[in-house]
């Protein structure tokens, strides 16, 4: 990828995840109903912009890819987290009396923790404090989903581009009859379905991306529409819930946004430096899994000021957000994890023993070509959403 194309992406990324953090910070009905459009959508078009057609041909590539940047940083996560499950519950952080969408958390016993361990190595969340991680679960799904449509599609040359689009809409229709009668698949396998038309139009956009205008006026007329939308439409679309409005109120306005949001990446992206922007696009996985944790301290500001029961700071994902509180959540959770991130890279670059180890690493990959294809980047602990 060249570097104008990585910038713009970074740019992209970044926008995304801080519209996820502002939307989970509980931000007005209106702004929600705005953001919620394209917010999640844009991650699944970003990775199919990264599909290359080399994978139909050779499909492990691409599955042991996903496996080291989705699914190992998916089950690092999630075991750290469980590590210290009852020790949030001691500092109140989770709470027995207090659901998530409605699901009660419990304190481990032993034999708990073991059936955690096996949901989470079958690709499964258990911790309520990184619920946003299905966006990995989906996303692997989604790429697993596309690469079976394409390398089928393959074994049809006359006909390669037709059966990959009769595939990925064929399962969209599946996701909607399912969403139609309210079922709701396991490993987030249903918004996998209704999702995987996004990553297909990443891949067709990286095709005819010289062909796509932009320039200001698109974004004018792309940003009125959907604040239009938003208006018209008293409701908020959530693919984490399976909640659509409808099929193409949901369509037109994720593309509008993806549209926008792409061409507002490409316009400054091409005028300024951007450098935090990039930054936070770069650490978006990081701050998807940090920034509940983050707004603990925003919780634990209004129950100290609004004298709150200490209970309600394992309320999820915030206790109150009127008043403006959903702002103050909003940056918290975007700060923090970036200075945790930022905070990690200078020790990095300082610590003596990363160096030699990173050292000794490079040493070891250039003779052992092996880890090139199992561990490359992953245990430089740069984790990436593509």
């Amino acid at each position: 990828m060249n570097n104008q194309r990585k910038n713009y992406v970074d740019i992209v990324r970044g926008i995304a995840i801080i519209l996820v953090v502002f939307g989970h910070a509980g931000y007005p009905e209106y702004l929600g109903r705005f953001a919620s459009f394209f917010h999640v959508p844009v991650f699944f078009f970003l990775s199919g912009l990264f599909y290359s057609d080399v994978y139909s041909l050779r499909p492990h590539l691409l599955i042991v890819k996903r496996l080291r940047s989705l699914y190992l940083p998916f089950v690092a996560y999630q075991v750290l987290f469980l590590m210290f499950h009852n020790e949030f519950f001691t500092l109140h952080l989770y709470s027995k009396d207090i659901s998530v969408a409605g699901e009660y958390v419990r304190y481990y016993m032993p034999h708990d923790y073991l059936i955690a361990l096996l949901h989470i190595l079958t690709f499964g969340c258990t911790q309520q404090a990184i619920w946003g991680l299905w966006y990995l679960q989906s996303i692997f799904t989604v790429t697993i989903l596309f690469l079976a449509v394409s390398w089928f599609g393959s074994n049809q040359p006359a006909a390669y581009e037709k059966w990959r689009f009769a595939g990925v809409y064929g399962i969209f229709s599946v996701g909607l009859l399912l969403i139609a009668n309210g079922i709701t698949l396991p490993r987030s396998l249903t918004t996998s379905f209704i999702s995987l038309p996004f990553f297909y139009f990443g891949f067709l956009y990286k095709r005819h991306e010289a062909d796509i205008p932009i320039h200001a006026a698109g974004l004018f007329v792309a940003v009125l529409l959907l604040a239009l939308s938003a208006v018209l439409y008293d409701d908020r679309i959530s693919l984490a819930n399976n909640h659509l409005v409808s099929f193409p109120y949901f369509l037109l306005n994720a593309l509008l946004g993806i549209y926008a949001v792409v061409c507002f990446s490409k316009l400054v992206a091409g005028r300024f430096n951007c450098s935090v922007l990039r930054f936070i696009g770069e650490k978006s996985l990081h701050i998807l899994v940090l920034h509940i944790l983050a707004f603990r301290s925003i919780a634990c500001l209004q129950i100290a000021i609004l004298d709150y029961p200490i209970q309600w700071l394992g309320k999820y994902p915030v206790i109150d957000a009127t008043g403006g509180w959903w702002f103050v959540y909003g940056v918290t959770g975007v700060t923090i994890p970036v200075l945790v991130c930022y905070g990690a890279r200078v020790i990095r670059r300082v610590s003596p023993i990363v160096f030699w180890s990173r050292w000794c690493y490079t040493k070891i990959r250039s003779r052992v070509p092996v880890l090139n294809m199992f561990f490359k980047d992953y245990l430089t602990t740069k984790l990436w959403f593509t």
